[in-house]
C-alpha cells in the first residue's frame, strides 16, 4: 500500500477569504488522495494563528465529521470577507436624495474588487 503525497495547501491565518481557502483545502486533499470522509484528519495541520485556536476551542463533536468541521468552519471565517454572507446594505441613490437602493453585500464586494484590479 503506498502513502499519498502530502497535500500542498496554504494555512489558513483568518486573513484569506475563508470559502476560497476552503476549496484549495479540499482540492488539495483530493490531489493527494484523499478521502472525503477523512478531511476533518488533517484540518488542523492547515491552520495558524486564531483560526488553529479556534480548532483548539472548537467542541469535540464539532470535530468528528468534515460536514459538522466545515460548516463550523465557514460559519466562523466568512464574516471575514463579506462577499461570503449575503446581506443587504441600503444606500442612497445619490447623496441629495433620500430614496434607498437595496445592494446585496456580494455585489458590494465585486465591486470593491473591481476598483481593485
Amino acid at each position: 500500500m503506498s502513502v499519498p503525497a502530502r497535500p500542498s495547501c496554504h494555512k489558513f491565518t483568518d486573513m484569506q477569504d475563508a470559502s476560497e481557502w476552503m476549496e484549495d483545502y479540499s482540492c488539495a486533499l483530493n490531489a493527494a488522495s484523499i478521502t472525503i470522509a477523512s478531511h476533518h484528519i488533517c484540518f488542523s495541520c492547515s491552520l495558524a494563528g486564531t483560526a488553529l485556536q479556534w480548532f483548539f476551542d472548537l467542541l469535540y463533536n464539532e470535530k468528528l465529521s468534515w460536514q459538522k468541521l466545515k460548516f463550523a468552519f465557514l460559519t466562523r471565517w466568512s464574516h471575514n470577507f463579506p462577499h461570503i454572507t449575503p446581506a443587504v446594505t441600503a444606500m442612497p441613490l445619490n447623496p441629495s436624495s433620500s430614496v434607498h437602493s437595496e445592494r446585496s453585500a456580494q455585489d458590494l464586494a465585486r465591486e470593491q474588487k473591481a476598483a481593485l484590479i
